[in-house]
């Protein structure tokens, strides 16, 4: 296990390489000019003077290939700029903005097991029946119906209905935990079914392929009893494609985390990103970006580890 470790994390490098090629090209290739923008939050015109000193500030003066190699060589250090509107380093900006995020993806992932779960196995385990096709008609809901949707819709009836408004005031989870809940629980719900729909399917699909096999029909002749040969060997055996489900839908978390933190006017990166990129601050938007990227190959990372902890048979060639 320890190399095949090693050799994962050789791996790591050259898609780490390729991630800041592309962030540094998509990021230039904004409509939109960065001085400009410097320019008109200070209140002024961009003269050629004005021009001159942001270029050499932000090494756009040079050539891409230079400024990306200056880039990468500052992240090698620790270092991953400065913003340029809030002239704030852009590590203290993502100390700040990356708790509340990630906080908002381990609640939705949280309750799309919850939902998924549950639908899923009581789909599997009655096939057929009236309770299956509820359960599969619930995940084709979640499916379809997009988050941001969703959470105006919340918004709209939960004012209208019980006159419920988001917390306009987010407390940290460590300072005041029962209000960082009141202030989560919603988005975390909104975010969670999207992805509920897409695991309920899964689960449903992986626990019929693992009811078929003979060990199921074994144990039942044996007199256990179903819900110790659903729980404790039917859905262990399903485990491993579920994680890797699971692994896959953080992109889905992080995409909708843009969207359902400038809804709910949560603090997080994802509606720090939106207004970075509105007002194209460069640094900045390839600092998000790049955590972004480098959390999803860790994760999908320590989904492949986790298949030994899951199934003792697997092995690490």
């Amino acid at each position: 296990m320890q190399a095949y470790l090693v050799r994962r994390l050789v791996l790591v490098i050259p898609t780490l390489i390729g991630l800041t090629m592309v962030v540094f090209l998509a990021v230039r290739f904004l409509p939109g000019d960065l001085v400009d923008a410097i320019a008109g939050s200070q209140g002024a015109a961009a003269t050629p003077e004005i021009r001159a000193q942001i270029e050499e500030k932000y090494h756009l003066d040079k050539a891409l290939p230079e400024q990306y190699l200056l880039w990468v060589g500052d992240i090698l250090r620790g270092d991953l700029g400065e913003s340029a509107q809030k002239q704030r380093s852009v590590t203290e900006i993502l100390q700040q903005k990356l708790p509340v995020t990630i906080e908002l993806g381990v609640l939705a992932i949280i309750v799309s097991l919850m939902v998924a779960l549950p639908l899923g196995i009581t789909s599997a385990i009655r096939a057929g029946t009236i309770p299956d096709y509820v359960a599969r008609s619930l995940g084709i809901v979640f499916i379809a119906v997009p988050s941001f949707w969703l959470a105006l819709l919340v918004i709209t009836y939960g004012f209208a209905w019980f006159g419920w408004v988001p917390p306009l005031r987010y407390a940290e989870l460590w300072e005041d935990p029962a209000s960082n809940l009141r202030t989560m629980w919603v988005p975390a719900l909104v975010l969670g079914a999207g992805l509920a729909g897409t695991l309920t399917r899964f689960v449903r699909a992986t626990m019929l392929e693992a009811l078929r096999n003979d060990y199921v029909r074994t144990a039942r002749s044996k007199g256990l009893g179903e819900r110790r040969i659903v729980v404790g060997h039917v859905l262990r055996n399903a485990l491993i494609p579920i994680v890797t489900v699971i692994g896959l839908q953080i992109p889905v978390v992080i995409g909708g985390s843009v969207i359902i933190e400038q809804i709910f006017s949560l603090p997080g990166m994802g509606s720090e990103l939106l207004l970075s990129v509105n007002q194209r601050d460069y640094p900045l938007i390839q600092g998000m970006v790049l955590v972004f990227g480098f959390t999803v190959v860790l994760v999908n990372l320590g989904v492949d580890m986790s298949y030994a902890l899951i199934d003792p048979r697997v092995k690490y060639n």
